[in-house]
C-alpha cells in the first residue's frame, strides 16, 4: 500500500516550529500490517526509495523488470528492496544496507524497548536528517535558492537510476543539475555532515540523540531514553557515497559483475 504524507498550511515540525522543509513524503506498508494496527513512517529516505523504485521497477539488470512498459506488483516489490539498498549504500550514512528502511521509525516509540531498537531508530533518524541537510544545502547554496529541497530530493532519485550521483540519470542529463559540475555536486553529497546543523534547529547531525530524547515530551512516549542520554547508544554519521553498492562488497554496482553477491565480483 502506497501512502503519501502531505503537510497542510498549519503543519509545523515539532523540533523547529516551522513548516516542514519537505512538504510531501511517500512510503509503502503492507495492507495487512496497517490493518493490524501497524504504523507507517514517511521520511526523505522512504520517499527516495519509493521514487527510485517507481522509476526503475520495469527496467532490467539490477531491478529485473521485463521492460514491457507496465509495472507489475512483483516488479514493484522487488524494486523496493533494491531501491532501499541503493539508498542505504549511498545516503544511509553508515546505516546497514540490510536495514528495514521502510519500517524503522525515525523517532522513539513505545516499541523501542531495547538498546538495539533504539540504535536502529538513531541510525534511521541520523540518515533522515543528513539527507535533509544535503538537499537543503544543494537547494539553497549550490542552486542559489532556484529549487526547493523537495525538488533536489526527486532529482537525486533520478540521479541514482544509473547507480552514481553525478548529475546524470540513466536517460541523460538532469535539468536541475545542468549548471553544476559533477565534481561540485559530488563534493556536497560526500561532505562531512557530523557538525552540520539540521535546518531550523541548533542541533548537529552528530547530536541527533538530543532531539530523539527531547521530542518524547511532545509525542508522549513513555519508553526510556536514558541510553540515548548517557551515550550508551550512539552513532557517528559516516560520509555519504556517490555510487551504490547493494551487496556491500566495496565494488560499485556498475562495475560489479555480481552486484547482489558479495562473494563474487
Amino acid at each position: 500500500m502506497l501512502i503519501e504524507f502531505s503537510s497542510a498550511t498549519a503543519t509545523t515540525d515539532i523540533n523547529t516550529g516551522s513548516a516542514p522543509l519537505i512538504p510531501t513524503f511517500t512510503t509503502v506498508i503492507k495492507a495487512d500490517a496497517l490493518l493490524a494496527g501497524g504504523s507507517a513512517y514517511g521520511s526523505p529516505l522512504t520517499h527516495l526509495t519509493v521514487k527510485l523504485a517507481q522509476l526503475q521497477a520495469d527496467t532490467v539488470s539490477l531491478y529485473q523488470g521485463n521492460g514491457d512498459g507496465v509495472i507489475s506488483a512483483a516488479e514493484f516489490d522487488h524494486a523496493l528492496m533494491i531501491a532501499a539498498q541503493q539508498v542505504l549504500s549511498t545516503l544511509g550514512l553508515g546505516w546497514a544496507i540490510d536495514a528495514d528502511l521502510l519500517n524503522t521509525p525515525p523517532l522513539v516509540t513505545n516499541d523501542s524497548a531495547s538498546n538495539d531498537a533504539l540504535k536502529q531508530v538513531l541510525l534511521c533518524r541520523q540518515a533522515v536528517e543528513g539527507v535533509a541537510v544535503i538537499t537543503n544545502d544543494i537547494a539553497t547554496t549550490l542552486l542559489d535558492g532556484a529549487a526547493t529541497a523537495a525538488d533536489v530530493m526527486d532529482a537525486l532519485a533520478l540521479d541514482l537510476t544509473d547507480g552514481i550521483i553525478d548529475g546524470q540519470s540513466s536517460s541523460g542529463a538532469i535539468p536541475l543539475f545542468s549548471g553544476v559540475s559533477s565534481a561540485t555536486l559530488q563534493a556536497r553529497i560526500t561532505a562531512n555532515l557530523a557538525n552540520k546543523v539540521i535546518p531550523g534547529t541548533n542541533t548537529t547531525v552528530a547530536n541527533i540523540e538530543t532531539l530523539l530524547v527531547s521530542e518524547t515530551a511532545i509525542t508522549a512516549v513513555e519508553q526510556s531514553t536514558s541510553s540515548l542520554s548517557d551515550n550508551s547508544v550512539s552513532a557517528t554519521p559516516a560520509l555519504a557515497r556517490i555510487e551504490s553498492d547493494i551487496d556491500g562488497d566495496g565494488i560499485a554496482d556498475r562495475l560489479d559483475a555480481y552486484p547482489q553477491d558479495s562473494d563474487k565480483h
